[in-house]
């Protein structure tokens, strides 16, 4: 069985950084699916980063764009 978490499921009126933080401590894996508006965001990056920092990044690629730096270096699933 797969769980799927995502932002939609923020509470409201909650500070969304703590919120996000404690969702992806939580996790055993963070999905990173990227694209041309995701690599423009930078709170995708962060939240990339933030994913590599805690070595629960997985990469995905829903279309051919250049993966940031240092994240381009683990594994990925090309979707």
């Amino acid at each position: 069985q797969i769980e799927v978490w995502w932002d939609a499921q923020l509470p409201k009126a909650r500070h969304w950084d703590d919120e996000l933080e404690a969702a992806m401590v939580a996790t055993p894996t963070i999905l990173i699916v990227w694209s041309e508006a995701a690599r423009a965001s930078d709170e995708v990056k962060d939240e990339a980063f933030f994913a590599r920092k805690l070595r629960k990044a997985l990469p995905a690629r829903l279309q051919p764009v250049d993966l940031p730096y240092r994240l381009d270096r683990i594994q990925r699933v090309e979707l």
